[in-house]
């Protein structure tokens, strides 16, 4: 996270028993396992304890994956003006904190979330960071969304897999009908993550979607069904992150899955790196996703020359 975010987080948490808050976490990880959640949703968090001890075990990685993720978009569409943001289960507004930081000119901010002790929660956040923006909060289920106005970005993180199928995708058309630039949809880094990702790319692309970031192309998903696309991005932990999370390392790795998409076509890479380089003494192997819609991998030498110099600085999740 950004410095004002992470004093804002600091500040929320500062006086209050970590022995309390790593309980509160517990119970949130018990909650989140339980595979009848999803019929609880609206008291996920039942308590704010509850809400301060997400503050600061996830959000860090949500945020570090969302800023990620948005600064992807901006190198495949270098010119990419947004100057709106709609959040669809915005959560603290870490969608929110994340976009006005990559975004100078993003100043018209709609979040909508069910739960109102996260909403208090991102307005005292939003004091704290003293952003020159100034949200405009919604309390809303995404299951059952009106008629959204359009907004630049709209983006919809780790909110997929707490629905049921059947209200997926009433959310997704409704985003992207929504979004007049770009729609960012993020999961979790597992199978079961990826496989929603896999099936919204198809409805985005059915609705005429183009695939920004991570797809090549916009053919049919070339991964196996045994096997999954994912990322992963470093995230550095707190002494009270590492004490909650029972923690010795100082740093986490946050795997996800997401598809981002614009209303427009924009020059797509000839492939992304989608697993680990292989590396050896004078050459390496690469795992792509290619523009052809195929998954294909390639070694690349030092005779390679030039090629050979990019690829050294480019890793999983990189454009090639």
């Amino acid at each position: 996270m950004n410095e004002q975010l992470e004093y804002a987080v600091e500040t929320l948490t500062a006086n209050l028993s970590l022995s309390n808050l790593a309980k509160a976490r517990d119970s949130l990880t018990t909650k989140y396992r339980n595979p009848l959640r999803h019929d609880k949703l609206s008291t996920f968090m039942e308590t704010d304890l509850e809400r301060l001890s997400y503050l600061v075990t996830r959000m860090p990685a949500t945020y570090a994956v969302i800023d990620q993720i948005l600064n992807e978009v901006l190198i495949r569409n270098p010119h990419l003006q947004i100057n709106s943001l709609l959040d669809l289960g915005s959560g603290p507004g870490t969608a929110y904190f994340a976009a006005v930081n990559i975004f100078e000119g993003c100043n018209k901010i709609s979040l909508i979330e069910q739960d109102g002790g996260l909403i208090k929660l991102g307005k005292s956040l939003e004091s704290l960071c003293k952003l020159e923006t100034t949200a405009n909060w919604m309390q809303g289920d995404i299951t059952n969304l009106p008629e959204l106005s359009t907004h630049d970005l709209v983006t919809i993180s780790y909110a997929m897999n707490e629905l049921k199928p059947e209200d997926r995708l009433e959310a997704i058309t409704k985003g992207f009908n929504a979004a007049s630039k770009v729609l960012v949809i993020i999961e979790p880094g597992t199978k079961e993550g990826f496989a929603i990702i896999r099936q919204v790319r198809a409805e985005l692309i059915a609705l005429g979607a183009h695939p920004i970031a991570p797809c090549p192309h916009a053919m049919k998903c070339p991964m196996p069904e045994n096997d999954w696309c994912h990322f992963s991005k470093r995230v550095s932990r707190t002494k009270a992150h590492r004490h909650l999370k029972e923690g010795t390392l100082g740093y986490e790795d946050e795997k996800f899955s997401y598809i981002a998409v614009s209303k427009s076509e924009v020059l797509l890479p000839d492939a992304r790196i989608i697993r680990h380089k292989d590396k050896h003494s004078g050459h390496m192997s690469l795992r792509l996703c290619t523009k052809e819609g195929e998954l294909s991998s390639k070694t690349i030498s030092k005779r390679d020359g030039p090629l050979y110099k990019t690829a050294r600085k480019l890793d999983w999740g990189d454009s090639l």
